[in-house]
């Protein structure tokens, strides 16, 4: 009981006080502020459009390893921000795919085989969701993010 009275006593202090200040404690307006915050987010988000913009490349992989014989089919996704540039868009893209197919083939698969590859300029879960019904028991690997994954690979290179 008595750390809920020192739990409740806090949270009133901390929503009525703002302990930044150097001299006497001022009173903010937490809800003004948590308002302020969501519609600087919307407007940051209806003013670049772009940024907010998908492209996905995927290749769709059979796949065989030594303990299961048959062969399973995976998609593996790659998605990114469109910059208004799609062949460097998806350059980028088709090279972290290349690169995971490389570590899949390294650790955990013994025999893999393209069966497809594709792209579009919307989210991988779109994609997905049409290629699903074009393969049977196809499963979906992997979403990696081409933005982060490029950045990171670039960096190492730099070292």
């Amino acid at each position: 009981m008595r750390t809920l009275i020192c739990i409740l006593i806090a949270t009133i202090a901390f929503n009525y006080l703002s302990f930044a200040s150097q001299g006497k404690p001022e009173k903010i307006n937490i809800h003004k502020l948590l308002t302020d915050s969501v519609n600087n987010d919307a407007d940051h988000d209806k003013s670049s459009p772009k940024a907010s913009a998908k492209i996905c490349a995927c290749q769709i992989l059979g796949v065989t390893s030594n303990n299961n014989r048959s062969e399973q089919l995976i998609a593996v996704f790659a998605e990114g921000t469109n910059t208004g540039n799609l062949s460097s868009s998806f350059a980028t893209a088709y090279s972290i795919l290349q690169k995971e197919k490389k570590h899949l083939q390294n650790f955990f698969f013994d025999k893999i085989k393209v069966y497809e590859k594709a792209t579009g300029v919307f989210s991988c879960n779109s994609l997905y969701n049409s290629l699903k019904s074009k393969y049977d028991g196809l499963k979906m690997y992997d979403v990696l993010n081409a933005d982060i994954l490029s950045e990171v690979g670039n960096n190492l290179a730099v070292r």
